[in-house]
């Protein structure tokens, strides 16, 4: 079995990221992904809002 260490920012993100990435999903993704998750799960895309 895979060890990991949980990320310390799990508890403060808000619960529909909670709802789509469990504590191991997030603890494994890189760096870059980490830091874009808000922005890409919970903020609507600009396109098509003419």
């Amino acid at each position: 079995m895979n060890n990991y260490t949980p990320h310390p920012d799990y508890d403060e993100l808000p619960d529909c990221i909670k709802y789509l990435y469990t504590e191991k999903e997030f603890a494994w993704l890189g760096d870059f992904d980490r830091n874009r998750l808000l922005e890409t799960e919970c903020c609507p895309d600009a396109e098509g809002d003419d």
